[in-house]
């Protein structure tokens, strides 16, 4: 009787899963000891995204209960309609995302990829927690300050976004990312 054993090795023989490698991970140059946290492109890769998914979640929390708000104190009086339309359309956040998420890939070499990407979403998910209680927080306090002469009521509370928006695109510049997307890390010592 025949059990098969030789279809699954002729199987595995012709996809390479029981082939020898020519070259270990010395050989690669592959150094799993080198720290992510050392690696300076990275961790600015992953302090953008995570500065923009706070951005992200704040600004959808503080937008809604800005254009809920009464005129009188500076909102919009829009209807939960009305602010859910508009969201709908501001759908741009996504594709910034999906750019920083790349900048994280592209930082790392492929057999550090996962681990990077893994800090990279705890940063975000941690961010993006703190989100909705900071805008929130933000949001009360500046309407305290509806008769500050220094950037009243609301103003502040873009202006504050804006900011966050800025240090975001500061970080996608030289020196912090790598100059090339076709050549993205060099393997050096640390």
């Amino acid at each position: 009787m025949h059990d098969g054993g030789g279809v699954l090795e002729t199987m595995e023989a012709a996809h390479g899963h029981n082939q020898p490698t020519k070259s270990n991970d010395s050989e690669k140059g592959l150094n799993s000891k080198k720290s992510l946290i050392k690696n300076w492109p990275l961790m600015s890769s992953v302090i953008a995204y995570c500065i923009f998914s706070l951005h992200d979640i704040a600004y959808a929390e503080i937008f809604s209960l800005w254009a809920v708000s009464d005129k009188k104190y500076g909102g919009l009086n829009f209807s939960t309609k009305d602010v859910g339309v508009v969201l709908s359309f501001s759908d741009y956040n996504h594709t910034v995302a999906c750019k920083l998420s790349i900048d994280v890939n592209a930082v790392r070499p492929q057999h550090q990829r996962g681990a990077a990407n893994g800090i990279a979403m705890t940063g975000m998910s941690f961010f993006k927690a703190i989100g909705p209680a900071g805008g929130g927080s933000l949001f009360a306090w500046a309407q305290k300050r509806q008769n500050s002469s220094f950037l009243p009521g609301d103003q502040i509370i873009f202006f504050i976004l804006n900011v966050l928006l800025v240090v975001v695109a500061a970080m996608t510049f030289k020196p912090f990312l790598p100059e090339s997307v076709k050549k993205p890390y060099e393997d050096t010592e640390e």
